[in-house]
């Protein structure tokens, strides 16, 4: 990653390299479910150096197209005082999908300044998982 997240918009996160992609459902920035079931979905995002303001907060959203579309908060944090430094967000959830449901992961946060991923190698994964039925 490396992508500049600008507030308050999302940002789709585009993870760009692939360790296992079994069915190839992974394309840049959007999961694909192959089959049916249950899918457990790990992410770790890792924003760079950077000034960060008491009271203002940054989340990674799940959002889930296809029938029954939705968003889901992975994470959602409030920084309790002002920041100076990087800063790491993790978030987890199990999910039911259905075939050629969809998967993406968006960053927000409301400070005044854009802020960068962290684009050094194995900081920001994502880690998708069909664990059922």
């Amino acid at each position: 990653a490396g992508t500049s997240i600008s507030a308050p918009s999302l940002a789709q996160v585009a993870f760009a390299s692939k360790s296992y992609d079994t069915h190839n459902a992974w394309s840049g920035s959007v999961f694909t479910a192959p089959i049916s079931g249950k899918y457990q979905v790990n992410c770790h995002v890792y924003f760079a150096g950077a000034t960060w303001s008491a009271g203002l907060a940054r989340s990674i959203q799940l959002i889930k197209g296809g029938p029954g579309s939705f968003t889901e908060y992975l994470t959602l944090y409030v920084n309790p005082s002002g920041y100076t430094g990087a800063m790491g967000l993790v978030g987890s959830t199990t999910i039911d999908l259905l075939a050629g449901d969809t998967l993406s992961i968006t960053l927000q946060h409301n400070e005044g300044t854009a802020k960068a991923l962290d684009t050094t190698a194995g900081v920001n994964v994502l880690s998708i998982t069909r664990v059922g039925n």
